[in-house]
């Protein structure tokens, strides 16, 4: 009995631990209007998924997950650099859309010429965007 009441506690102790282990990290950026996950190997297969309502519970669900991305109303670039604690390593203006390259503390990367890139904010208007390695899918 003592043998059953000890293995069964080991395995109930290695599931719990190997659940915590496997849940994903946080969500890379916190409260946006919208929110999107990444998934596929690389860029040419990549599917966004949106995950508005709860973020967090959609990504325990996906498989792949290759960036992260959020869209935000009426909040400032340099507020998402700060909080990011970012380096803007370069930026490009097209038409209406200033798009700021940068390189913070996230799990995903690209390299953009000779530059490791981590990070696109592209604004328009009130509206910014934000993306993990990069915004895919447009904006």
């Amino acid at each position: 009995m003592r043998f059953f009441k000890l293995t069964t506690a080991t395995l109930v102790s290695f599931f719990c631990l190997s659940f915590i282990v496997a849940l994903p990290e946080r969500l890379c950026f916190k409260g946006g209007e919208s929110y999107s996950f990444y998934c596929g190997t690389d860029s040419a297969d990549c599917k966004v998924i949106r995950a508005d309502l709860n973020p967090a519970k959609v990504r325990l669900s996906l498989k792949n997950v290759c960036g992260e991305g959020a869209i935000y109303t009426l909040k400032m670039p340099e507020d998402i650099i700060n909080e990011l604690n970012a380096e803007v390593v370069f930026y490009e203006q097209v038409g209406r859309v200033t798009s700021y390259y940068c390189r913070a503390k996230l799990p995903y990367s690209v390299k953009i010429g000779d530059e490791k890139i981590n990070l696109q904010i592209s604004v328009c208007g009130d509206r910014v965007a934000v993306g993990t390695p990069i915004i895919f899918g447009g904006y």
